[in-house]
């Protein structure tokens, strides 16, 4: 086992207290991702929005971290470290992905997924 840590940035993008989630491999994400070696935190949260969500998410101050987890699956070993951030946007992004949706705090609640990061979304919606 290695060392290495890959850093990803995930973001809570919410607007009126709904959540804009990626669907991913049957489950719900954050939009965000890994960071390039040498690349700025908000630098890879603008080039990850872009790549997900096909929009340039302009951001009018700075997104507040919420939380720094880090993981380690058993499937491939690697040890990703998590920073999460929130956003409140000043209006609701449209996407015409079926990849990508607004969720309420109901449906949120609904969703097969850890307890933790569901109560760290409803935070900002409920």
């Amino acid at each position: 086992m290695t060392n290495i840590a890959i850093p990803s940035i995930k973001i809570i993008l919410y607007f009126q207290g709904e959540v804009l989630l990626l669907s991913a491999e049957g489950s719900w994400d954050l939009p965000g991702g890994r960071m390039e070696y040498g690349e700025h935190i908000f630098d890879c949260l603008h080039r990850e929005l872009k790549e997900e969500l096909g929009v340039d998410v302009q951001f009018k101050t700075e997104p507040k971290v919420v939380r720094v987890y880090d993981y380690t699956p058993r499937a491939d070993g690697v040890h990703r470290l998590y920073v999460v951030y929130a956003y409140n946007l000043d209006e609701k992004i449209q996407v015409k992905s079926e990849q990508v949706q607004w969720l309420n705090a109901d449906m949120v609640r609904e969703l097969k997924h850890d307890e933790n990061w569901k109560q760290m979304i409803l935070n900002f919606i409920s």
